[in-house]
């Protein structure tokens, strides 16, 4: 589950979600798989949204 954090101080959890996001940028660690992801994202490709694209 994702949620919105509007900033990085004060907020429960997410100094090690920083860590973790940093590790898997430097494609250090993979521990996910695709079984865990929606059928949609299996092809690495993410929908557009133009609206989004704003």
């Amino acid at each position: 589950t994702l949620h919105w954090v509007p900033g990085h101080e004060g907020v429960h959890g997410n100094e090690e979600a920083d860590k973790a996001a940093k590790v898997a940028a430097e494609g250090r660690h993979n521990n996910s798989s695709n079984a865990s992801l929606p059928c949609y994202l299996h092809k690495g490709m993410l929908p557009l949204s133009i609206s989004a694209l704003k």
